[in-house]
């Protein structure tokens, strides 16, 4: 049998930080996984698709 290695982030509810990510698409990111949901982010930022990986970002407050 193949190994399996897909990963799920899941987070509580009310564990998501207000705001929107921001549209990084065609940026040079890191590709490296710096988060897995907002809980791993400082202050205000949130677990953002950075266009290769994901990393904590500040987002857009509407």
């Amino acid at each position: 049998m193949g190994s399996h290695s897909q990963y799920f982030a899941c987070s509580l509810p009310g564990q998501i930080k207000p705001g929107v990510c921001p549209n990084k698409v065609g940026v040079m990111a890191h590709c490296g996984n710096h988060c897995f949901d907002d809980r791993d982010c400082p202050d205000e930022k949130k677990c953002c698709h950075n266009g290769c990986g994901f990393d904590c970002l500040v987002p857009f407050k509407g």
